[in-house]
């Protein structure tokens, strides 16, 4: 590590927590921990089936004994205690060993060999031909200028891994180019350690990413245990008050409701400390996995090797953690009350009981934005364009909950000039036949917005959501020419209204595409070329009728593409999947055409004061 800064920052950072001894020949894990190589040996001999599971996260890995010797080193750690052994050399503290002949002190050090030399072993080494011309220093020079090993070819053993072939993933050397590597992209380590650190360092800042919503998790397993807590002790003090003004004959009472209240939130308990363990290990996989890849970041010139025959393992195991999924933190929210039989002084064999209720769960309530498009998801509108808001009120078990709740529901304007909260929905508790409240908002302009939603003064799941407004104007660019500023990438998510002034009996809207100057157009049509997915019929009444509104939903995720169009009138709802992306919001026709399109006549216009008869669709760029 030449010219390396790293400094131990105690004993511990070359400490093998196997043999509690310092490392030696230390060997990276799939999981990226390092241990000796003959512990590991000896962990793999005393497994079975040839699968072990690392001592500090846990993660199990199959290798067996003869496989232990082809992990890769741990470069870092070797320099590391290197440096740690000419430090303690040049203060006098140890002497080093010959790493050649094993029995005198070492007086210098090769360079190329990156091995420690006595007197002797140096004279030797400079006599051999093969090694006469490496550079060798002398202990105290070595100080803070440890350099790596050469590296050489497992198939060509007098040639050094110069060189890195981007098409099998691995180093080479000049004659594995000649012979297998040809025709393959490579290049010298040196010119391409930067570009594959940035690969590594990309990974790095995913897993950060994933920290926080461990730590977050993490963090909102400890306040569901405070609140249960908190809840266990209100609920055993009022058991105690109520029990305690009673007679004797209620004692036994007594016990077994404080049993039954320790029971349930015993056995509550064992699950939330179950899953604060599994998180733990998870941020501390994320800590050490990010630490180690840090390090290998760190590595200075003159570690290319060292670094990219690590790379492979580094960006595995960085992958693995940052696409960890992330478990429901907040479980089934039970309410535990004490409840006393009404006739319970008429007979004492009736005793009082702990009654148990799903709460809602805030956290489980999901917002829709407008009518009959994806719950969830939160898209980008159009100023002056009515936007219908409902918001499904679930318990922990995602089931609605009829119940009375409160329900609050703010929007701000965030940029480009802040404005002030508008509130859309009161707090007065309410209670629906069926647990959907509904509120409506019209942005007065472009820019992005802020909506907040409360269920019983708590955010519900993704509240406050961002919230993009585009201009007014843009609906008129939908109208001509394909526009940039309407782009949508691979995560987009718009959604508009339009309104139909006319229509013929047994109109039917669809999406469509075709070829125009070597682009895609994607758009409404009657002449359907994708078909909308079955079982996905709102309603009996699937007439048309001048002034009908249409939704129109265009969103995308991981597994595809969509486009819903709900007529808000008689509720049904027709799901197209199959666009492609790019794509940028555009129409059929000019501005004004009167279309006659499979000899169904439709006009459409916009929900919004443009004044502009129109249809609309998509072009793919």
């Amino acid at each position: 590590m030449a010219d390396s800064e790293t400094k131990p920052k105690d004993v511990s950072d070359v400490t093998c927590s196997l043999c509690l001894g310092q490392y030696q020949d230390p060997r990276v894990l799939a999981c990226l921990h390092t241990y000796c190589r003959h512990c590991l040996e000896s962990l793999v001999e005393h497994s079975k089936e040839c699968t072990v599971s690392c001592p500090q996260c846990r993660e199990k890995i199959e290798i067996s004994v003869e496989e232990v010797k082809s992990l890769k080193v741990d470069f870092m750690l070797i320099d590391l205690i290197e440096k740690m052994s000419v430090d303690q050399e040049n203060k006098g503290d140890i002497s080093i060993t010959c790493e050649t002949c094993q029995s005198d002190v070492a007086t210098g050090r090769c360079d190329d060999c990156c091995e420690f030399m006595c007197e002797f072993c140096i004279t030797c080494h400079r006599r051999l031909l093969r090694t006469k011309q490496h550079k060798i220093k002398g202990i105290k020079e070595v100080k803070g200028t440890l350099s790596c090993k050469s590296h050489y070819c497992p198939h060509h053993r007098e040639e050094k891994l110069t060189l890195f072939c981007d098409t099998c993933d691995e180093l080479i050397c000049r004659d594995c180019v000649i012979k297998a590597h040809q025709t393959h992209k490579y290049d010298f380590t040196s010119n391409i350690i930067d570009q594959e650190k940035e690969l590594i360092k990309y990974k790095i800042e995913e897993v950060k990413f994933k920290q926080v919503d461990l730590s977050q998790a993490h963090a909102n397993v400890f306040s569901e245990k405070a609140r249960i807590e908190a809840q266990r002790k209100s609920l055993t003090s009022e058991i105690d008050e109520f029990i305690d003004v009673k007679v004797s004959l209620l004692e036994e009472m007594r016990l077994n409701l404080k049993d039954e209240v320790f029971s349930d939130y015993e056995k509550r308990n064992k699950q939330l400390d179950s899953q604060e363990d599994h998180l733990s290990i998870s941020i501390a996989n994320c800590n050490s996995c990010v630490k180690f890849a840090e390090r290998v970041c760190q590595a200075g010139p003159g570690n290319e090797v060292e670094v990219l025959s690590l790379k492979r393992e580094v960006l595995s195991r960085l992958s693995d953690l940052a696409n960890t999924t992330i478990q429901d933190v907040l479980f089934e929210r039970m309410l535990n009350t004490f409840k006393v039989d009404k006739y319970f002084w008429e007979s004492v064999t009736k005793k009082a009981s702990l009654k148990s209720e799903v709460l809602v769960d805030p956290k489980q309530c999901v917002v829709t934005m407008g009518k009959g498009s994806e719950p969830g998801i939160i898209y980008s509108t159009f100023a002056q364009q009515l936007i219908p808001f409902s918001v499904a009120v679930n318990d922990s078990n995602k089931k609605r909950y009829y119940a009375q709740v409160s329900v609050e529901a703010y929007v701000r304007k965030t940029s480009p000039k802040p404005d002030k909260v508008t509130p859309l929905i009161g707090n007065k508790p309410q209670c629906f036949s069926f647990p959907n409240y509904e509120f409506k908002y019209m942005p007065p302009d472009d820019g992005d917005y802020e909506l907040s939603v409360k269920v019983n003064g708590e955010n519900v799941r993704g509240s406050p959501f961002k919230w993009s407004v585009r201009p007014e104007s843009d609906l008129v660019k939908m109208f001509k020419k394909p526009s940039k500023s309407l782009l949508l990438l691979k995560k987009g998510h718009v959604a508009w209204r339009v309104k139909l002034l006319r229509a013929s009996s047994g109109s039917e809207l669809g999406v469509d595409h075709k070829s125009s100057e070597g682009q895609q157009i994607w758009g409404q049509s009657c002449f359907k070329k994708l078909l909308p997915e079955p079982n996905y019929y709102y309603g009996n009444n699937y007439k048309w009728e001048d002034g009908d509104v249409f939704g129109v939903y265009l969103s995308r995720d991981a597994q595809n593409t969509r486009m819903i169009i709900n007529n808000e009138r008689t509720e049904r709802r027709n799901i197209f999947s199959g666009i492609n992306f790019p794509v940028c919001l555009y129409t059929h026709g000019y501005m004004g055409l009167y279309l006659n399109i499979n000899r169904i006549r439709y006009w459409l216009v916009p929900l919004c004061p443009v004044g502009m008869k129109f249809t609309l669709g998509a072009h793919v760029i």
